[in-house]
Parts: C-alpha cells; sequence; structure tokens
C-alpha cells in the first residue's frame, strides 16, 4: 500500500536469514517478537503448493531472561 508498493516484493514470505546465539536482557515487553503471517517459502510472491512449498525460519541458541512480558513470542506464522 503506498507509493512504494511492489507486488513482486512480499517481505511476511521471505525466509529468514541467519539468527543464532542471541541475547535479550530486560526488553520493556519482548525479548523476541516475530509479528504475524511469516510464511517463508520458495517464491514468496506466489502461494503456497506443491511447486512452491514452505522453508523454515530456524531462531536457534536465543536466551531471554527479566523481559517485561515475554521472552518470545509469535502469531500466525508457519514453519518456524
Amino acid at each position: 500500500m503506498g507509493p512504494s508498493y511492489d507486488p513482486n516484493i512480499c517481505p511476511e514470505n521471505e525466509l529468514v536469514g541467519e539468527f543464532s546465539n542471541n541475547v535479550a536482557h530486560s526488553m520493556g515487553r519482548y525479548g523476541l517478537r516475530i509479528f504475524h503471517k511469516l510464511k517463508p517459502r520458495e517464491r514468496p510472491c506466489e502461494a503456497i503448493s506443491a511447486d512452491n512449498p514452505a522453508i523454515a525460519a530456524e531462531f536457534t541458541g536465543f536466551t531471554a531472561y527479566k523481559c517485561q512480558r515475554n521472552g518470545a513470542i509469535a502469531l500466525d506464522v508457519g514453519n518456524v
């Protein structure tokens, strides 16, 4: 939506790069918050199908402590 909109760019479905060995300490709410609709797949702008499978997004070695709400939270995500 807006002047920079491009139907060929679909960030909600892009593969997450490396996320490993991170620490969140004394955060205001969440140590890690994965916003809704993270559903990575081979071709992000096309629907998930046998020809366009979901890709696992791996979050490894994450530690959270003294966060006011949650260490980690996610809503409506795919293969995470």
